[in-house]
């Protein structure tokens, strides 16, 4: 798994992502954490097809908080997770639109990315939407302040994945381009993909 250091330097950066009034700022600080994560995540997926790191496959349960956001929370966790390599579902009580929690299976060193992640980009949204409210023109066609910001919360959900995205498959080419022996990146990483993916389907059947 990421080592302890590693997972600190992430938090930080993610921690002034939140905590700063500047959006350009805040972007620079989420690219560089995903950039770190994503080598971060190639590493030990090498390290654990070579024997020297013991990473196997579990199922965490995350809970979604309370509130009327409670499926885009869960949105985002599930769109970080694919991002990861690892596999998400939701529980949901019956009849009800909102999300309990999520199950997320994957590799220990991904899960432990997911966490992380999660954690600190659900605070920078929850922040965030509280401060978006429709426009004039927004509110003369009935769009309401909730509606808005469920709106803006699936945007930032959008961008994060595809940030995400992009710097695991950045990290994903660095890593083959320099590989000088030993199995492949790519065959590393689609041997994992099988293995959530086969371990998923175990745990979930229907």
């Amino acid at each position: 798994m990421p080592s302890e250091s590693k997972l600190n330097t992430v938090r930080g950066l993610l921690a002034k992502a939140a905590s700063t009034e500047f959006p350009a700022e805040a972007e620079a600080l989420n690219e560089r954490a995903a950039v770190l994560m994503a080598r971060y995540g190639i590493e030990d997926a090498q390290l654990a097809a070579s024997g020297e790191l013991r990473d196997e496959i579990a199922i965490i349960d995350i809970q979604m908080e309370a509130g009327k956001y409670s499926s885009e929370r869960a949105s985002l966790l599930g769109g970080i997770a694919r991002a990861l390599r690892c596999k998400a579902i939701q529980f949901s009580p019956r009849r009800s639109h909102s999300v309990t929690y999520c199950k997320i299976v994957g590799y220990r060193s991904d899960l432990a990315r997911v966490e992380l992640l999660y954690t600190s980009l659900l605070l920078q949204a929850t922040t965030q939407v509280t401060r978006q409210a429709p426009g004039e023109w927004d509110r003369r066609n009935g769009v309401t302040a909730v509606s808005f910001r469920r709106a803006w919360f699936s945007g930032f959900k959008i961008a994060v994945v595809e940030r995400l995205e992009a710097a695991e498959q950045a990290a994903a080419t660095n890593a083959a381009s320099s590989n000088t022996g030993g199995t492949s990146t790519d065959l590393v990483l689609l041997d994992r993909n099988s293995h959530v993916e086969a371990a998923f389907a175990d745990a979930f059947p229907q």
